[in-house]
């Protein structure tokens, strides 16, 4: 399928645009701060492509090893999408699937053509190669993280001493975005998957299946029972990450329930706020833009989570860093009216400070423009800046609460929140 590279080549270039000017970058106020900060980023999609983790840079795409360095990105999570869908609004399980033509036209192997797990497997493995590969150059080395031991390791590569960063190390969670490839079943393919380093697991993407309703989806509905409530509470035994992006309301509240009821944290790794974007001119050609709202936003929260920004114009208003930088000031304004709270329900927490539980969720190539590309990030940290919020905070929202929940989730530890912190602090 040789011929086909230069297809697939052009639609990654058509769907993964940047919006700002690549060369900008911020002044040197804000480098200075950015590049002392553990930066992560809780969501990209990268292994869609045939370009995969490139250690050059790339004149297309959002992410390589050149510009994560660039943009002092220590941190990051790479998910594996499945299934993609046609159209935006009431999208169907049973519509049709061009994520298998995407495969044919990157040369995968034959099985990812027809199966969601295949493609699952592929994407996997290419990580794995990349990460090996990475230990043997002379540039950038990635670290797949699998437990408190690796992140520990991690962070003692990443920060050999205090005041040092090693930008070489490059720490990486292993994600699936949405559960179409587990087949209906909480089995074999989780098993597999788990082997390969999968440790954060979303129950839906954009369609609705047979764990839960999609926030996109045709039906809505919520957390199926006993399924999806088995998969939620399997994530969970296993130490993983919990991903509630592209839930429904429905899906959404079953899961912080049973993730409360173990004092397990969650995420919603990319995407936006309703109340942010219903104060903006309409965009989007009239298509709906995807946001939660204020309440499952103090929902995860409360879990002791995080709730990544996203970069994207549907999340946005506007594919623009000052957007990015409204959009985390509003999610904090959101959180800060509810800090001191007592928590609703047992196994929940007090938020005691609302710049704990926001954190970036890029939706790099995710076949969305961006504002900016990995090489970029330090510009949301002058946006921050410029906006009177205090160092501390920003180190909070750039990338420590990341680390924080990646350590209260993984097996080895059993870290509490402050525990979990104080690790993720530097001691």
């Amino acid at each position: 399928m040789a011929g086909c590279a230069p297809v697939a080549d052009a639609i990654d270039a058509m769907s993964n645009g940047t919006a700002e000017d690549r060369t900008l970058a911020p002044g040197p106020a804000a480098r200075a701060l950015h590049d002392r900060l553990l930066v992560a980023d809780l969501h990209a999609d990268t292994l869609l492509w045939r370009r995969a983790i490139s250690p050059t840079e790339m004149r297309r795409g959002h992410v390589d090893l050149v510009r994560m360095e660039r943009g002092n990105i220590g941190l990051q999570a790479f998910t594996i999408p499945t299934r993609v869908p046609i159209g935006r609004s009431c999208i169907s399980g049973r519509g049709p699937d061009p994520a298998g033509l995407l495969a044919t036209l990157n040369g995968w192997p034959p099985g990812t053509r027809t199966s969601a797990y295949h493609r699952a497997l592929h994407q996997a493995s290419t990580l794995a190669a990349a990460a090996a590969a990475s230990r043997k150059g002379s540039g950038a080395r990635l670290s797949i993280i699998r437990s408190v031991d690796d992140l520990r390791a991690w962070l003692s590569a990443r920060f050999p001493e205090p005041g040092t960063i090693n930008r070489d190390e490059i720490g990486v969670i292993l994600g699936l975005e949405g559960s179409h490839a587990l087949n209906d079943t909480v089995g074999a393919e989780l098993d597999a998957l788990y082997r390969l380093g999968l440790r954060m697991i979303a129950p839906t993407h954009r369609f609705d299946n047979a764990f839960g309703g999609s926030s996109e989806g045709c039906d809505r509905y919520g957390l199926t029972m006993p399924l999806g409530k088995r998969l939620i509470e399997t994530a969970i035994a296993r130490r993983m990450i919990v991903d509630l992006a592209h839930a429904s309301s429905g899906t959404l509240e079953a899961a912080v329930a049973i993730a409360a009821s173990h004092r397990h944290p969650v995420v919603i790794s990319h995407s936006g706020l309703r109340s942010f974007l219903e104060r903006l001119p309409p965009c989007c050609n009239g298509e709906p833009m995807r946001g939660n709202t204020d309440a499952e936003l103090v929902a995860v929260a409360q879990t002791g989570g995080v709730f990544g920004i996203g970069f994207w114009k549907e999340v946005l208003g506007t594919a623009d860093v000052d957007y990015i930088v409204a959009a985390i000031r509003h999610a904090l304004a959101v959180l800060e009216a509810h800090e001191g709270r007592p928590p609703p329900a047992p196994g929940l927490r007090t938020i005691k400070r609302a710049s704990q539980h926001i954190g970036l969720g890029s939706d790099w190539d995710g076949a969305v423009r961006t504002a900016i590309d990995a090489g970029q990030v330090g510009l949301i940290t002058e946006g921050l800046m410029a906006a009177g919020i205090s160092q501390d905070r920003i180190a909070d929202i750039m990338g420590r609460n990341v680390c924080r929940v990646v350590a209260q989730s993984l097996a080895g530890g059993s870290l509490t929140f402050d525990q979990a912190l104080q690790l993720c602090n530097g001691g």
